[in-house]
């Protein structure tokens, strides 16, 4: 775990234990007649919030969702830093280079998409992940250290003090020279005491202290004053460590009270006056007898009383409801109680759906066998609700589930970061969720095809989830057919999937392009995110070919919920486009776009399937000692990491072409040594990265192999001035062919990683080819 890490997860521990502070702070007025030892007890659980990154889940809690699950602190650190310009789809030409560069498109209701960048139109804006947090977590680190520090060396300095003061009687010692009596020690604990003090005066002050013995007062004020260094910037943990030990010590001065009886109140009150007068001990481990509140104390000492049994009673159920409610994490009860009491005996059939995965593993059905791994799998599924998830990329593992009661499920994993039950969305453990790729990350047959559906119109639409979605998005756009006639169709499945509260609704965009002349353009909308479809309809719309000659048909399914009175946010999208020169008369077909390692180590080879099902394949040779492998929390299907003996080294990207058009790209000199903007102007355009001492290794007629120096700058620490920061510089391997594939490959490794020669033979291995 990354410094950056550690401190985003102390944050939402923060921020959760000055909710229990405060919860704390009104429960203490409500026990305020109460024996103190109960408002005592309350610090531990807070306490526990600050020491603990784990918790318990259950139906009751007092701690707000938002802050146990961390979602405000991740929603805070992907706010943007700086200026930034949102591009809005078709309103400038800027869009489609934002998009080209890599930026990605948000789709905002009816104003269509855009994308954010920065002032250059191109560079992706820094957010507080990137920027800020870095500094932030360096700041807390050295402020960590310095409090540990100044506690550390009070605690030498008090110990060298006390050398040489003579025992008393076993653990208890005498010393001319310290201003008031106190405890230190854990495992053997010593009491310190000033020689000048009464026989009568030392009786109670040695209950005093023995009692904070026999509590294990002095461990508990080392983990609170821990805490304290790791939350030193949380005005709330000050409060908490003050009032913590205001309470540790009157729960003391009335355990002796209970003891010696009321009579010595008068006295004790006395040495309270005169050891708070006395001055401080250094250090603040240790629980000393005058320190505390004295003022406080003593108006206690004056009102005390022995408590009723009614009093001690409604104070520990009180006392025993808060620890529990600030100890554990609501949601345990969200999920549904069919899915924590599945059994294998309740189900009648199992299917599982992989997007995106390979044609071939994004299907399976399980035998009656195997139903009982899945459903101890499932069982163990917990995590609170998440009313307004984020947007997220990335796989999707899907469980269906028909139960011998006859009911429908659909249990899902969302990018290993939400769990989806029927529609409803869940946060769920992150390292159970990934747990699921090893056995269930893909299937053994592609999807069943539309025309093998067997539905009864009486059958009960299938609950929205992302799986769902995406299953009846393939299974539409793969329809997508260009007519001889003039007409362009498509069909879609027998039920559409429904989400719980009808506010997600199917919307679809059929539009086309045509080229009256050279260079201009129009286009024709045949449906304009149209929302009234049943489901089993098969669309069929007329071209009008006398806006010219035909060049591309658009299609766009996607699943929109309504978040406001006009306004909608994308649930689920994907399109299909026809480009000239086209088939008539034939499904246009669909795969979702994958890409997967087929072979590491020395001989690595990637294998990219775009949405028409074509496959294409990259490999070349790896020096011995580089790995290469998929980041599990990377959401592009574009990136994988290169390490050396376990450190990363660096990584290896597709990049779209800059430009499209095949008789454009057909010009490109393939064995020159200058960068050929066609092909690199997605990274060459931007203004904080580039390539530099561009030299081919390998060529043929449509492509070649590079080498080039990477240079940028380094934005995560621009702080909005990016101007000023310096250029770095990567070994980089570029490799292109535009007759395979319209992206190209790069390779950036650290420098130094290989030698020249060896990043000349990793160049001139790289082939790209059609997968046949």
């Amino acid at each position: 775990m990354s410094l950056t890490d550690l401190f985003s997860r102390l944050l939402s521990m923060s921020l959760t234990g000055g909710a229990a502070v405060l919860i704390v702070c009104l429960a203490r007025l409500c026990l305020k007649r109460a024996p103190r030892w109960i408002s005592y007890l309350l610090w531990f659980a807070v306490l526990f919030r600050l020491l603990c990154p784990v918790s318990f889940t259950a139906s009751f809690s007092l701690i707000p969702a938002s802050l146990s699950s961390g979602s405000l602190v991740e929603s805070w650190q992907d706010d943007y830093l700086g200026n930034t310009v949102i591009l809005h789809e078709g309103a400038s030409a800027a869009y489609d280079q934002g998009v080209a560069a890599g930026r990605q498109p948000v789709y905002g209701g009816e104003g269509g998409h855009y994308v954010v960048t920065q002032e250059d139109l191109v560079s992706e804006p820094s957010t507080v992940s990137d920027a800020l947090l870095p500094l932030l977590s360096r700041l807390w680190l050295a402020g960590f250290a310095g409090l540990a520090g100044c506690g550390l060396v009070s605690y030498i300095r008090l110990r060298k003090k006390l050398a040489g003061c003579p025992v008393l009687e076993g653990q208890v010692f005498l010393c001319n020279h310290i201003p008031t009596p106190f405890v230190m020690g854990i495992f053997r604990p010593r009491i310190y005491l000033p020689a000048y003090l009464s026989e009568e005066e030392r009786q109670y002050i040695l209950l005093h202290e023995r009692h904070h013995i026999r509590r294990g007062d002095p461990l508990t004020r080392i983990l609170f004053y821990l805490a304290l260094c790791l939350h030193w910037f949380n005005p709330l943990v000050w409060l908490a460590f003050v009032l913590s030990g205001r309470d540790m010590e009157v729960s003391c001065d009335e355990a002796v009270i209970r003891k010696l009886g009321p009579g010595i109140r008068a006295d004790y009150a006395g040495s309270l006056l005169r050891f708070a007068a006395g001055g401080r001990i250094p250090g603040p481990f240790s629980p000393a007898f005058g320190e505390n509140a004295a003022k406080e104390r003593i108006r206690n000492l004056a009102r005390w009383s022995r408590p009723t049994a009614g009093l001690l009673a409604a104070g520990g159920l009180l006392a025993l409801a808060v620890c529990l409610g600030l100890i554990l994490n609501g949601g345990r009860s969200q999920i549904p109680d069919w899915l924590q009491e599945l059994s294998p005996q309740q189900i009648e059939s199992i299917e599982l759906t992989v997007m995106p995965q390979s044609p071939n593993q994004q299907y399976r059905v399980f035998s009656p066998e195997e139903f009982s791994a899945v459903s101890d799998l499932l069982c163990q599924a917990r995590g609170p609700r998440v009313r307004q998830p984020e947007e997220l990329s990335g796989q999707t593992i899907s469980f269906r589930l028909l139960l011998s009661d006859g009911t429908e499920h659909t249990v899902s994993n969302l990018s290993n970061q939400y769990l989806l039950v029927d529609g409803e969305t869940f946060r769920a453990d992150s390292d159970w969720l990934a747990g699921w790729e090893a056995e269930y990350g893909a299937g053994n047959a592609p999807l069943p095809s539309v025309g093998n559906e067997s539905t009864s119109p009486d059958s009960k639409p299938p609950q929205l989830d992302q799986a769902s979605a995406a299953d009846f998005i393939s299974q539409t756009l793969r329809t997508l057919t260009l007519h001889s006639d003039g007409t362009v169709s498509f069909r879609l499945p027998e039920q559409i999937p429904q989400s719980a509260d009808g506010n997600t609704r199917l919307t679809i965009t059929l539009s086309a392009g045509f080229t009256p002349e050279a260079d201009t353009y129009s286009s024709q909308e045949l449906l304009d995110w149209e929302m009234n479809w049943e489901g089993g309809e098969t669309y069929t719309g007329q071209l009008d070919t006398q806006k010219g000659e035909l060049y591309s048909v658009f299609l766009r399914v996607a699943f929109m919920t309504q978040v406001g009175p006009d306004s909608y946010q994308e649930y689920a999208a994907d399109y299909q486009e026809l480009l000239a020169p086209f088939s008539y008369e034939e499904p246009a077909g669909y795969t979702a776009p994958s890409m997967e390692i087929l072979g590491a180590g020395p001989g690595a080879n990637l294998r990219y399937t775009d949405r028409d099902g074509q496959a294409y394949s990259l490999s070349f040779t790896l020096p011995q000692g580089l790995r290469l492998y998929r980041d599990e929390e990377e959401s592009s299907l574009f990136l994988y990491l290169l390490d050396q003996e376990g450190y990363p080294v660096g990584q290896l990207a597709l990049y779209p072409f800059g430009a499209t058009d095949q008789e454009i790209l057909s010009q490109v000199d393939t064995s020159k040594n200058e960068l050929p903007m066609e092909i690199f102007a997605t990274t060459a355009l931007s203004n904080h990265a580039g390539y530099e001492n561009y030299r081919v290794q390998r060529h043929t007629d449509t492509g070649a192999s590079a080498l080039a120096q990477y240079r940028f700058q380094d934005l995560s620490n621009a702080a909005g001035n990016a101007v000023s920061l310096p250029w770095k510089e990567k070994d980089c391997v570029l490799a292109y062919d535009w007759a395979v594939t319209p992206f190209y490959a790069e390779i950036q490794l650290e420098p130094g990683t290989l030698t020249d020669a060896q990043l000349q033979e990793l160049a001139v291995s790289f082939v790209l080819a059609t997968d046949n």
